[in-house]
């Protein structure tokens, strides 16, 4: 419901005219009315009029690092509606909403990060040296940016309003992470060096990835209302196949030769310490062999039938 019910409002880009509309308490109001008016994604309370009559409710002092002023803090105030009492926060457009950066801070600092290819920790201490206005800039605070910024845009759809296709053929791919000192599963959809959909998953059971793909597929869908996947490659994880027929079941599924290989070479290692009889050529042959008949082959037949 907190998501449902913060506004953010123009009163200009300076935070000096911020400043004198919100001690103005008429202009305030006003101001706040306007944009209530017309924004769609608050909800007022189901018995609610609707006439659009609000007061205000509370204020309270929220710390910002501003560019070219330094670190200060702004008040930030809450309204009420006079019809139904629901209560609203207020931001002013120039703050980012769970951040303490206002716009123009935050543009640099992602600008750095995006396009600099360097750690967290390194980042942190190029801006302090360039930023005085930043105050104890920390790896963390970046990182947390960094995430704010991948859940206000996801991936799937701006890659689509910038007019790229959605792939027919990709990689799927998940991983467990440790960040920030949170652990959990990042799962991925590529195509050659582009990102597609990304994820952050407690589990990587059946269930939990089918829900993952098909907010994939929803995303895409929305633009290209057809759209279908041929090919899938995975690393042979049974439950991510598996999630991937359910969300697309026209799909086919190969498993990446890479971790073929890396498990052929794993079960030859563990059968050379369980036999060490065995003699050293006829296990590199078999390595050989192996990899001959995987990599040559057209089909699971094919390949079974030469093994």
């Amino acid at each position: 419901m907190r998501e449902r019910r913060t506004v953010s409002v123009d009163f200009g880009l300076s935070l000096s005219q911020y400043r004198r509309t919100q001690a103005d308490g008429a202009s305030f109001i006003e101001c706040v009315t306007a944009t209530m008016r017309v924004v769609t994604h608050v909800k007022h309370a189901e018995d609610c009029t609707g006439t659009h009559r609000y007061t205000r409710h509370s204020t309270r002092a929220r710390p910002l690092h501003c560019k070219g002023s330094g670190f200060t803090q702004i008040p930030v105030s809450q309204i009420r509606c006079l019809d139904c009492g629901a209560v609203f926060t207020i931001l002013p457009s120039f703050v980012l909403r769970y951040q303490r950066y206002d716009v123009h801070l935050a543009q640099d600092l992602l600008e750095y990060n995006l396009i600099m290819n360097v750690s967290y920790r390194y980042q942190a201490r190029i801006l302090g040296n360039n930023n005085p206005e930043l105050v104890n800039t920390a790896p963390i605070a970046l990182w947390r940016l960094m995430v704010w910024l991948g859940s206000a845009i996801p991936v799937t759809t701006l890659l689509l309003k910038l007019g790229l296709k959605p792939p027919t053929a990709f990689i799927e791919d998940e991983k467990f992470v440790s960040e920030a000192g949170h652990q959990t599963y990042i799962a991925a959809i590529t195509n050659d060096d582009v990102i597609w959909w990304t994820a952050y998953l407690q589990a990587t059971d059946e269930a939990t990835l089918t829900a993952a793909f098909e907010s994939f597929k929803v995303e895409v869908r929305r633009c290209f209302p057809r759209y279908v996947p041929r090919l899938a490659l995975t690393d042979g994880h049974l439950p991510a196949q598996a999630a991937l027929r359910n969300t697309f079941d026209s799909v086919a599924i190969q498993e990446c030769i890479l971790h073929i290989q890396r498990k052929v070479n794993t079960d030859l290692a563990t059968y050379r310490r369980k036999n060490p009889e065995v003699p050293e050529a006829f296990l590199e042959s078999a390595g050989t062999r192996i990899w001959d008949a995987l990599s040559t082959s057209k089909n699971v037949s094919e390949f079974s039938q030469r093994l």
